[in-house]
């Protein structure tokens, strides 16, 4: 029985060079891979962890980009933009 995470991704808006935190409270005890997307659908980056991780954005080009959290259990996904 697994009870769904709380999962923060910040921030929203970027400053050029900023990274993209990503929190994961609560059951955590499962991996979550953490992808970014463009707008076309192409994988940026990828990684996996359970509780903390962070995205590097120093090459984004500006344009907004989708952040995916998943595990086994859940889904979410996160709009990003750098102005």
């Amino acid at each position: 029985f697994e009870i769904a995470a709380s999962i923060m991704v910040t921030p929203n808006l970027l400053n050029a060079g900023e990274m993209i935190s990503v929190n994961i409270a609560g059951n955590n005890q499962s991996k979550y891979d953490v992808k970014l997307f463009d707008m076309s659908g192409k994988m940026i980056s990828q990684q996996a962890g359970n509780s903390r991780m962070q995205i590097a954005t120093a090459r984004l080009r500006k344009g907004m980009y989708i952040v995916s959290v998943r595990n086994q259990f859940e889904a979410n996904s996160f709009r990003v933009m750098v102005p």
